[in-house]
């Protein structure tokens, strides 16, 4: 147990997912037609409600359909405490935002593709994603878009080479759930090989509250 390597994966399985999923879906279509029905109206825009486990089996979109619901302005907003877990990748056609109900009430959102990644296939597109995005696969952008991640970002592989179009991330304590007691190094899941790499040089500041 003193050894890094034997120490347990801080990650579900896609069927831990599923049973403790508070809203299961069977395919990308049947979570695309459930859409309006859990959608509501937060400060003039529509939102998605979030409420615990959001469930889909399979990817959502796909190459000639890129992920972008209904009557969206190109912005997906998500309202509320709760994720959104993929058993396979995202293949994003617009930004995903979140809003809060009040200053006391605020969103945090997971965006979870369990064993796959998150893509932007077309060219000309700029795209962000708001709160904690995990990806099994890593991120593909198109050399001619860009993609920005406010909040924070971990991956199980990362291909630098897949990214080429702008990867930013932005971190913002408070679009994240803070771990820091699992950097602890008895106490945690204590691993320094699944924390760093760097992007660019640029580096501002950090603060978690």
């Amino acid at each position: 147990p003193t050894k890094v390597e034997n120490l347990p994966p801080n990650l579900y399985t896609l069927e831990q997912y599923a049973k403790k999923a508070t809203y299961y879906y069977e395919d990308y279509d049947a979570f695309m037609s459930d859409i309006p029905n859990r959608m509501t109206t937060v400060s003039g825009r529509k939102v998605f409600i979030l409420n615990g486990i959001t469930y889909i089996s399979g990817s959502m979109g796909s190459t000639s359909d890129p992920f972008n619901p209904p009557d969206s302005d190109g912005n997906f907003y998500v309202c509320g405490k709760g994720m959104i877990v993929s058993s396979g990748n995202l293949y994003l056609g617009c930004n995903i935002k979140t809003l809060d109900f009040s200053a006391d009430d605020m969103t945090v959102f997971t965006l979870m593709l369990r064993t796959g990644g998150l893509l932007v296939l077309n060219g000309g597109q700029q795209r962000e994603v708001e709160g904690s995005l995990y990806t099994d696969k890593g991120v593909y952008v198109h050399r001619d878009s860009s993609l920005n991640i406010i909040g924070n970002w971990v991956t199980n592989q990362f291909n630098k080479a897949a990214m080429g179009g702008t990867v930013g991330v932005s971190y913002v304590s408070t679009k994240v759930r803070n771990s820091l007691g699992s950097l602890h190094p008895i106490r945690g899941k204590y691993d320094p090989r699944r924390y760093h790499i760097s992007f660019s040089p640029l580096w501002a500041s950090w603060r978690s509250f």
